[in-house]
């Protein structure tokens, strides 16, 4: 038998991260009279958590009204399938001032039809309208935005496990995205698009995710620069990217699925090569 031992500065550490965990406080949240919790909105959960707390939503037949996030919060939906979900319009990730702002958040297991990350806010001066530091995952999504402007950035996101229904999309300025450092891996888009002004300059990293039954390109306005890998483009067309890489992805039932095309490199990629799912539509659906 083989043991191991923490040294003190790691065991100390391991300690001191349970002692911050213990301190946060899980809010519940519910809209449904027969599933009661503390709150029965999200924006007063919202009001009442401190940095760095969780909040649980319940799953319901009623829509949540949309919320936006002003601080460090995990938000935990019930999941996105086998019963009632938990269900937003929108939820929005901002900046309330130069101190204090959303970056840090977590959504798992929501049901949403638009999220955005936002980090403009009034009064700011040059290099404070910065959010950073977002998983969302397990969650189905129609509408993700990351939206940046003149002078903000955002940067250090990662969407992974997710479904998404209609686009991905990041709005800059001057051909460029003002996202950086964006991963997103393991979702599956259902004639869904990704949208980027301009250049990411290869800090996007695209894998493993299932494009689905999307006619057009999955890539709208020429996004540059992307790291796309280990994909399944399944009677979706990978066109639209520009200045990319594609590595080892898969295409079947595209109408111009050869890899790479125009300016992109890369290589190992399979092209009109039938997956072979199991239980799914030869011909898509």
């Amino acid at each position: 038998m083989k043991f191991s031992f923490l040294p003190i500065a790691a065991a100390a550490a391991f300690v001191f991260g349970l002692t911050s965990v213990s301190q946060a406080t899980i809010w519940t949240v519910s809209n449904d009279a027969n599933r009661p919790a503390q709150f029965t909105n999200l924006n007063d959960a919202h009001n009442a958590a401190s940095s760095g707390d969780t909040i649980l939503v319940t799953g319901s037949s009623t829509t949540y009204p949309s919320l936006d996030v002003y601080k460090p919060l995990t938000i935990i939906g019930e999941g996105i399938a086998g019963g009632p979900t938990a269900r937003m319009s929108y939820l929005t990730f901002k900046r309330l001032n130069n101190a204090l702002s959303s970056s840090g958040s977590r959504v798992y297991g929501m049901d949403l039809d638009y999220l955005n990350i936002y980090p403009y806010f009034s009064g700011s001066a040059a290099g404070e309208e910065v959010l950073e530091d977002y998983i969302i995952e397990r969650c189905r999504i129609s509408g993700l935005t990351l939206q940046a402007s003149s002078g903000e950035h955002i940067e250090n996101v990662t969407i992974r496990n997710s479904k998404i229904d209609y686009y991905l999309t990041a709005l800059g300025t001057s051909g460029t995205s003002n996202a950086s450092n964006v991963i997103i891996s393991n979702n599956v888009f259902s004639n869904a698009y990704i949208y980027t002004d301009g250049e990411t300059n290869n800090t996007w990293l695209i894998q493993n995710n299932l494009f689905l039954n999307r006619t057009s390109g999955v890539f709208n306005n020429n996004p540059s620069e992307l790291v796309i890998e280990n994909n399944i483009f399944y009677k979706a067309e990978p066109t639209g990217a520009v200045n990319s890489i594609f590595n080892n992805n898969l295409t079947f039932l595209c109408n111009n699925g050869d890899l790479p095309y125009g300016s992109n490199v890369g290589s190992g990629n399979i092209i009109n090569e039938n997956p072979l799912f199991a239980n799914y539509p030869e011909l898509g659906g």
